[in-house]
């Protein structure tokens, strides 16, 4: 009976081993599309803010939107179709995404967001007759962005332009615009500003409310 027990024991024991010592496999990366969701109707409302290089906001009085109106197909492929207003313009701009692996991108191939890709260079090109330089990279931004709609922890797809011969009419070489996007909510807050502004003056739409289905 005694050895009986003692098998037993063994057996149990290396069970347990087995069981701690099996390797422990990642879990899978969450769609991209979990930042940006789209299915028909979902929509997004932004305040236009001016702000200068202290940080003063001042209200443009004027607000763009942005829908998904619906899917269509491209060259075989399922893209989900955004229609928006920018900068308080009458009119109505369509692009049109897809979730590919881990990124989302548009007709034309080019990425538009990732949520695992924050090393690589994801677009570039060279703008102005050879003026200007244009990158974009994806950053995990180091604390909440602020907005109308909430407080939301954000993944930043940003663009850098710069400029290859001059510096610019502020200072420096380099401008950077924002395009921050929030899990289970969408695009959050995006800036731009002008090259050739000398007061550094920064452009920001941000989230007022918005709708998902």
């Amino acid at each position: 009976m005694k050895n009986i027990i003692l098998v037993f024991a063994l057996a149990l024991f290396l069970v347990q081993c087995k069981k701690d010592n099996s390797p422990v496999s990642d879990p899978a990366p969450e769609s991209p599309s979990a930042y940006h969701p789209m299915k028909t109707g979902n929509y997004w409302i932004y305040q236009w803010y001016k702000v200068d290089m202290q940080g003063n906001a001042i209200d443009q009085n004027f607000s763009d939107s942005v829908y998904i109106a619906g899917d269509t197909l491209i060259n075989g492929e399922k893209y989900w179709v955004r229609r928006g207003k920018y900068f308080g313009s009458s009119y109505e701009y369509a692009t049109h995404w897809r979730d590919s692996a881990s990124y989302l991108v548009d007709e034309f191939g080019r990425i538009q967001f990732s949520n695992t890709n924050f090393t690589d260079t994801l677009f570039s090109a060279i703008l102005g007759n050879n003026q200007i330089y244009q990158w974009q990279m994806m950053v995990k931004d180091d604390k909440n962005t602020e907005v109308p709609a909430g407080s939301f922890a954000t993944f930043n797809y940003q663009t850098t332009l710069q400029d290859l011969h001059k510096p610019l009419p502020c200072g420096g070489y380099t401008k950077k615009s924002d395009k921050q996007f929030a899990k289970g909510v969408g695009i959050v807050r995006h800036t731009f500003s002008y090259m050739s502004d000398p007061a550094c003056t920064v452009y920001e739409a941000r989230l007022v409310r918005y709708k998902l289905n």
